[in-house]
C-alpha cells in the first residue's frame, strides 16, 4: 500500500508541471526525478531542488562515475561559468520564447568575455572550446540542436541557472520584484524565489517590495511563490490567496484556470501549505459573503461544480447565496443555479 500510495504521489507530482514531465521523457532524468522525490524533495513544489540535483549529476555525478571529468577547468567554475551563460541567454531571451540558443561563435565569444570579467587569466580560448565540447558529449548539459547552434538540454535548467545567478547578485529581491511580470522571465523569478524557500529573511524582503507594487498581478505571481513552497507566515500566505482570489473578479473567466491550477496544486500536494489552504477555502466557502465569496467561488469553480454546491447546500443561507451567484455572470454557475430559487421571494426551491 506505501509502496502503490508513493508511485500516485510521484505520477501526480509529475503530471502537475509541464517541466518536470518533459525532464521526465529521458529515462536517466526520470530515475533521477524518483529518487530525488523519494528521498530528497516534495515534488512539484521543490522544484528548486530537483533542478540542483539534476545539474550536479549532469556536471558531477554522472562525469565521476564514468572517469570522464573535465580536469582542466575546477568544477566549481565550471558551474560558475554556466551559470553566467545562463543568465547572458535569459537576458538576450525575447519574452515567452521557448527556443533559446546561440551560434557557436557567440557561445565561445561569451564564454571568454565571462572569463575576463572574472579576471580568470588561467582560462584560454581554446580550454573553452574543449569544454564547450565536453558539455555536450560529457555531460549533456549543452546540446548542438542544429548545426553550429546550441542550447542547454531543457529550457528549464537554463531558467534554473538564471535563477541561481540572480539569486547571486545584489538585491536579488529588487530584481524579481522588477521582472516578475514579464512572461519571459516569470520562470526564473520563481525559481529563485524556490531557491529561498526557506529564507525567511529574504521572503520578508520580497513581500514589503512586492506591498510596494500596484499591479494586481503581483498576487497571481506570489500565489504561484505558494506552489513553490515558500515559507511566507499565516498572515502572509491569507492576504495572497484571498487577494489573488479577488483579482480574478476583474478578469475574464477565460484567464482564472492559471490560478486556480496553482491553488489547487498548493491544496493537493503541497506539504507546507496543503492543509491550510484547503482549510481557508472550506471556511470561505463556507461563510464568506458578497466579494469574498464571489472571489472563493471564483478561484475554485474549476474544482468541481458538485463539491462546491453541496458545500453551499448546508450553508443556512443557501438562498441568499444562490440569489448572489445567479447575478455573477458565469454560465458554470448559472447552469446549476437555475431552478434552485423561487423567483417569487429568492427562497430555494421546495423549501418554506
Amino acid at each position: 500500500m506505501a509502496r502503490d500510495r508513493g508511485i500516485a504521489e510521484l505520477l501526480a507530482a509529475i503530471e502537475a508541471d509541464r517541466w518536470v514531465r518533459e525532464l521526465a521523457r529521458n529515462p536517466m532524468l526520470a530515475t533521477l526525478i524518483a529518487l530525488v522525490h523519494r528521498y530528497e524533495a516534495h515534488l512539484p513544489g521543490e522544484r528548486a531542488k530537483l533542478y540542483e540535483l539534476c545539474v550536479k549529476t549532469l556536471l558531477e555525478t554522472w562525469p565521476a562515475a564514468r572517469k570522464q571529468t573535465f580536469h582542466e577547468i575546477d568544477v566549481g567554475l565550471q558551474r560558475a561559468y554556466l551559470e553566467a551563460l545562463a543568465w547572458r541567454m535569459q537576458t538576450a531571451r525575447k519574452s515567452r520564447q521557448r527556443d533559446v540558443t546561440i551560434e557557436r561563435k557567440t557561445l565561445l565569444e561569451v564564454l571568454q568575455e565571462i572569463a575576463r570579467e572574472r579576471g580568470d587569466s588561467g582560462i584560454k580560448p581554446a580550454m573553452l572550446e574543449s569544454w564547450v565540447r565536453y558539455l555536450e558529449t560529457g555531460t549533456g548539459l549543452l546540446v548542438e540542436q542544429r548545426p553550429g547552434v546550441f542550447g542547454f538540454f531543457h529550457l528549464s535548467l537554463m531558467e534554473y541557472l538564471a535563477a541561481c545567478a540572480l539569486d547571486a547578485a545584489s538585491e536579488p529581491d529588487e530584481k524579481i520584484a522588477r521582472r516578475y511580470g514579464d512572461a519571459g522571465w516569470r520562470e526564473v523569478c520563481l525559481l529563485a524565489v524556490g531557491k529561498r524557500a526557506t529564507d525567511k529573511a529574504f521572503l520578508d524582503r520580497l513581500w514589503e517590495r512586492f506591498e510596494r507594487h500596484k499591479e494586481e498581478e503581483r498576487w497571481s505571481f506570489l500565489l504561484s511563490c505558494l506552489r513553490e513552497e515558500a515559507a511566507f507566515d499565516d498572515r502572509q500566505r491569507e492576504t495572497i490567496v484571498a487577494r489573488a482570489a479577488r483579482a480574478l473578479l476583474d478578469q475574464m473567466p477565460s484567464r482564472w484556470k492559471l490560478d486556480y491550477l496553482a491553488l489547487d496544486e498548493i491544496m493537493r500536494l503541497s506539504l507546507r501549505h496543503g492543509e491550510w489552504a484547503r482549510g481557508w477555502v472550506d471556511r470561505q466557502i463556507r461563510t464568506a459573503r458578497g466579494r469574498e465569496f464571489r472571489a472563493v467561488v471564483s478561484i475554485r469553480i474549476f474544482a468541481g461544480e458538485d463539491r462546491l454546491r453541496a458545500v453551499l447546500m448546508e450553508r443556512p443561507d443557501v438562498a441568499d447565496v444562490f440569489a448572489e451567484l445567479r447575478h455573477f455572470g458565469l454560465s458554470a454557475i448559472d447552469g446549476w443555479t437555475e431552478g434552485r430559487l423561487d423567483p417569487a421571494n429568492g427562497a430555494e426551491a421546495g423549501q418554506p
